[in-house]
Parts: structure tokens; sequence; C-alpha cells
């Protein structure tokens, strides 16, 4: 992502408020910046591109930096399971599924569970 379409999408995160996109690239860039005001930005950032463009934008290591329970607690309840998948997915941790998920494998599992034992008798 070149530098021109990380401040396209830093400018419509931040439609709503007169925040300079320029600046706040550097802000996210920067080492020595308040720990909290990261957070927030990586969340806003999290909550409203896709994943790919976070990562664009962040880098993969900064990505991996981020305190889990602290973003965790930042996220909408809706997308904590996305975050959680991801986060997982980064650390080389298990990925959890959503019980949506364990359902449709149930769903999909059982008559071939049923013909196997069936099929021993």
């Amino acid at each position: 992502m070149t530098q021109e379409e990380k401040i396209k999408s830093i400018r419509g995160i931040f439609w709503d408020y007169a925040v300079d996109p320029r600046e706040t690239l550097r802000h996210i860039e920067a080492a020595d910046v308040d720990k909290a005001s990261l957070r927030r930005l990586f969340v806003r950032c999290f909550e409203r591109l896709k994943w790919d463009d976070v990562v664009d934008i962040w880098g993969i290591d900064r990505c991996l930096d981020t305190e889990g329970d602290e973003v965790r607690r930042m996220i909408r309840p809706q997308l904590r399971g996305k975050y959680d998948r991801i986060y997982a997915a980064l650390h080389g941790k298990p990925i959890p599924l959503s019980r949506q998920e364990i359902e449709d494998i149930r769903k999909f599992i059982a008559p071939l569970l049923s013909r196997r034992w069936y099929c021993t008798q």
C-alpha cells in the first residue's frame, strides 16, 4: 500500500473528525508514542477497515505488539470474535470457533457418524 493509499484509508476512518491523516499516519509510525492513544487508533482501524489494510497501515510487527486483553475490551462486542481469531492466528495459538461454526460442524458430521455406526454392525 502506498503512502497516499494509507492516507486515503485513514481519511475514510476519521471522516467525522477534523483530523489530519498525515499526522495520524506519523503518529502510528512513531516509536515513542503514548500506548493508550495507539490502542484507540488501532481499535478504530480494526473496526472500520479490512484486516489486510490494517496490516498495511500498521505493519505486522506493530499488530503483533498490540496488547490483546486491553484492545479486546475496547472493541465492539460483535467484532470481538473476529479479533480473537486474528489474534490467535498471529500468535500461533488455536483459532477459536464461533457457536455457529460448531453447530454447522455438528450438522455436517452427524449423518457421517451415524452411517459409520450402522456399517460396523
